[in-house]
C-alpha cells in the first residue's frame, strides 16, 4: 500500500484500509511501497497487477482496490475471509448490529490465523 494503514497516502490506499475495517480485519500486515522503489515495481510485476494496494490472502493475490470494492459491495470478500480464517456469522442480535457478528466456531483451528496476513504485500510473504 501507500503509507500505511494508520496514515495512508492515497485514496486506493484508504479504501482498502476502510474494507478490511468494515470486514473486521485489524490485524495484518502492509507493506509501505513508498519507502522502497524496487518493492513497488517489483509488487506490479509478480502479481501482474498495474496498481497499488494488492491484497494478498494466504499468499495468493486477491486483487486491487477496484476488486475488493467490488467483491465487497457484492458480499464476496466478507465470504472469502471468514472461510480463510473459519470464522462464521452469527445471526443478529436483538437490537444489535443488523449484520451479525463474526464468531470462530469451537471446532475451527486455532493455531493459524490467516488473516493476520491478509494484506502481506511483500513478494516473497515475508514480513519486513
Amino acid at each position: 500500500m501507500k503509507g500505511t494503514p494508520q496514515f495512508p497516502q492515497c485514496g486506493f490506499s484508504a479504501t482498502t484500509v476502510e474494507i478490511l475495517k468494515r470486514c473486521g480485519v485489524t490485524d495484518y500486515q502492509a507493506v509501505d511501497v513508498l519507502q522502497d522503489p524496487e518493492i513497488r515495481q517489483g509488487i506490479k510485476e509478480y502479481a501482474n497487477w498495474p496498481t497499488i494496494p494488492q491484497l494478498y490472502l494466504n499468499g495468493e493475490f486477491v486483487g486491487g482496490c477496484d476488486i475488493l470494492k467490488e467483491m465487497y459491495q457484492a458480499g464476496e470478500l466478507q465470504q472469502l475471509l471468514a472461510k480463510q480464517s473459519g470464522l462464521i456469522r452469527q445471526p443478529p442480535s436483538p437490537g444489535g448490529d443488523p449484520g451479525g457478528d463474526w464468531v470462530r466456531p469451537l471446532d475451527a483451528p486455532h493455531a493459524v490465523d490467516p488473516l493476520h496476513a491478509a494484506h502481506d504485500v511483500r513478494p516473497d510473504g515475508g514480513g519486513p
